[in-house]
């Protein structure tokens, strides 16, 4: 919190505070001797709030500063409803992993299905090394690659060899392929996570079309920027699960979703390290997802 200023008694700080609230701008009061000093929670707001303290200590009694007392009562009523209902997600959240509180089969289906069939992938493709077994599921076939001595991945036409003679389910697909039992236990442990939490708020039908778009999106995007035909994983969609939840609690908390800061700063320490040197992980897939994930949960927030 930065300091506004100070006023002369209690009343005229309340009056005040009421002001700035209906104006958008949460502020606080302290005692200080004789005098009351007013805080603004967010500093963005700082120089604005002490203009406005300027023109109210000249003209206290101005019709803009008077009857505001109703409409700033509505207001914190408004913001408590929003914090109870996000502590609620809160002790939701912190019951996630625990057995017996809550049956994500029964409330996220569509996320206990993903993941089934992602560990069911794992095991028919042994872990994505039998080319042979994930070959269907690839972004573009092997026979077309051998079948094209001058094949070249970074050309959109050849990226897009399969997509482009009907083969469009090769779009989405390239998300249930894992290479190895960490990039599936830790996307899975992930996508249980986030895509649990949006399934429940959102629903599932917005929760599938959520997740296809992601999963398109993110494919495009590895597949456009790969040196290699052969990828996979559900990391592109985790990141765009992560970025949507990430924008709905920042700009719009009431709905309902949580996050913590400490996963926020994983993730995004994650996102950076994995564009390092001698990690050949999808950072295409990455970017692409946590960009429209953030975009969708941003436009999201901004739609109610």
């Amino acid at each position: 919190m930065r300091k506004i200023g100070t006023v002369a008694n209690r009343e005229l700080a309340d009056r005040f505070v009421d002001y700035l609230l209906t104006e958008g701008i949460d502020a606080r009061i302290d005692a200080d001797d004789d005098q009351w000093v007013i805080w603004a929670v967010e500093e963005d707001t700082l120089v604005v709030a002490r203009e406005s303290l300027e023109n109210f200590i000249e003209h206290p009694n101005d019709a803009r500063f008077q009857g505001h007392a109703s409409r700033a009562k509505t207001v914190r009523k408004e913001k408590q409803s929003k914090i109870e209902r996000a502590r609620r997600n809160y002790r939701e959240g912190r019951n996630i992993w625990r057995p017996g509180v809550s049956s994500t089969a029964r409330r996220a289906p569509i996320t206990v299905a993903l993941i089934a069939v992602c560990v069911a992938v794992a095991l028919w493709t042994s872990m994505g090394s039998d080319q042979q077994a994930a070959d269907p599921l690839s972004f573009v076939t092997q026979r077309h690659i051998e079948a094209d001595p001058e094949w070249d991945m970074t050309d959109p036409a050849s990226a897009l060899t399969d997509v482009r003679t009907g083969e469009v389910w090769r779009l989405v697909t390239p998300i249930f392929l894992h290479f190895g039992p960490l990039h599936l236990i830790f996307n899975m442990m992930w996508l249980h996570q986030l895509g649990g939490q949006i399934e429940r708020r959102k629903g599932r039908t917005k929760y599938i079309l959520i997740v296809l778009a992601l999963a398109v999106f993110s494919n495009l995007a590895q597949a456009l920027v790969a040196r290699h035909p052969f990828f996979g994983g559900m990391s592109g969609v985790v990141y765009g699960l992560f970025g949507f939840i990430w924008m709905k609690v920042r700009f719009d908390p009431g709905d309902g979703f949580f996050i913590t800061r400490n996963t926020v700063v994983l993730m995004m320490i994650w996102f950076v390290v994995c564009f390092l040197p001698g990690f050949g992980v999808a950072n295409g897939g990455h970017a692409g997802g946590l960009l429209l994930g953030a975009a969708m949960g941003y436009i999201s927030s901004t739609q109610r």
